[in-house]
C-alpha cells in the first residue's frame, strides 16, 4: 500500500466556503482528484504546514498499516493546484 502524503494551494473561486490557504489530504490513490480514496485531510494556513502535516499523517498511516502486517509506504505529492473538484465541498465524513 502507498500512501500519498497530498498539499495544495485552495482555490477559492473554485471552493467559496474554505477560507484561503492549504489543503493537506492523505489519500491511498495516485490521483488527487479522486476524493473517494480518502483517508483524511484539513486546512492549514501555509504551504510548509500542510506539507508537513500530511507528511505526518501519511507516515502514521502507513506505520499502523505496517503493524497490522501489511507492506506500506508514504509517496509525497506537493501540489500548485487545487485539484480537488467544486462538488466535494459537499462531502461529510460518514455520508
Amino acid at each position: 500500500m502507498i500512501f500519498q502524503a497530498v498539499s495544495n494551494p485552495i482555490d477559492t473561486d473554485l471552493h467559496p466556503t474554505v477560507p484561503p490557504g492549504w489543503r493537506w489530504a492523505v489519500s491511498t490513490n495516485e490521483d488527487p482528484s479522486d476524493v473517494s480514496a480518502c483517508l483524511g485531510a484539513g486546512w492549514a494556513p501555509d504551504e510548509s504546514s500542510a506539507t508537513w502535516i500530511a507528511d505526518q499523517s501519511a507516515t502514521i498511516a502507513a506505520s499502523a498499516y505496517r503493524m497490522a502486517g501489511g507492506t506500506a509506504s508514504v509517496a509525497t505529492q506537493a501540489l500548485d493546484y487545487d485539484p480537488i473538484p467544486a462538488e466535494a465541498d459537499e462531502l461529510s465524513i460518514g455520508a
